[in-house]
């Protein structure tokens, strides 16, 4: 994705020739008034800056208040921001038309996210540094963010870790990737709970990861032989019990059978016997 200038960036109104990268405040020069600022949505460093509507004053060395569009200023004293001028004693825009938050001045071919266009250069998004051309383009005549990113007021923002819509990695935040349309972190890594960044994993928490897994694993696999072991000797024990008993009750049966039978036979044979000698 190209990066074009910050056309109100402090970098470049603030008169910073290289300002210096940081990741949090206590990295800059707090005695000048610096705060570490992020230029863009998702950037992983910072600059040190002055604070949004401040300038870098080198008459007292340190970080002054900008007069805001519309408010009362002194040519000799105060500065207005950039690309206003103090006329009248009031801060107003030296060409096009003041945005509503009295910050910037818009040039007659510039326009804000929803507002028509013939050309990308000519939109603008509220980025953290001020307004950009970063990140939008005119689609259809209108000026939106990029496809992949999303709309929030004036400003384009990347998408949280889980969330759906994305196109590109860069589309995500944190080192996240964009994968089937969703941002997720690489192997190993895990979300944090603010939804915008992928924390490597420790050892810890892998190795107890690993555990739990190797112990479901060695449970399942000791319950599957333990079912199937339990299951073979009851059905040998079942098997074994019911021939038996099919034996026995059978072995009664053809026994009583046969005795009854012979007995029945003998006690007619000596009847008759008795008979025919009587």
């Amino acid at each position: 994705m190209a990066r074009d200038k910050n056309v109100s960036s402090p970098a470049y109104r603030n008169g910073y020739s290289s300002p210096r990268t940081c990741d949090r405040d206590g990295e800059c020069d707090v005695l000048l008034g610096e705060v570490c600022r992020w230029g863009y949505e998702g950037c992983t460093l910072g600059q040190c800056m002055c604070r949004v509507g401040e300038h870098m004053d080198v008459r007292k060395n340190k970080c002054t208040p900008r007069r805001l569009g519309q408010e009362t200023c002194n040519s000799r004293e105060d500065q207005c921001i950039q690309g206003m001028d103090c006329v009248d004693n009031r801060c107003q825009c030296s060409t096009g038309e003041m945005t509503d938050d009295r910050t910037f001045c818009l040039r007659h071919n510039q326009r804000l996210l929803g507002g028509s266009c013939r050309r990308s250069r000519d939109c603008l998004q509220k980025s953290p540094s001020g307004y950009t051309n970063t990140d939008v383009a005119c689609d259809n005549g209108i000026c939106q963010c990029e496809r992949g990113l999303k709309r929030n007021n004036l400003r384009c923002q990347k998408r949280k870790i889980g969330e759906r819509g994305c196109t590109a990695n860069d589309h995500c935040y944190g080192g996240a990737l964009c994968r089937d349309s969703t941002c997720t972190c690489p192997p190993r890594y895990t979300v944090t709970s603010s939804g915008t960044k992928c924390a490597r994993r420790e050892v810890s928490q892998l190795r107890y990861s690993g555990a739990v897994a190797q112990w479901r694993s060695g449970a399942v696999a000791q319950w599957r032989s333990g079912a199937v072991a339990q299951w073979r000797s009851g059905a040998v024990a079942q098997w074994r019990s019911g021939a038996v008993a099919q034996w026995r009750s059978s072995a009664v049966a053809q026994w009583r059978s046969g005795a009854v039978a012979q007995w029945r036979s003998g006690a007619v044979a000596q009847w008759l016997e008795h008979r025919t000698l009587d």
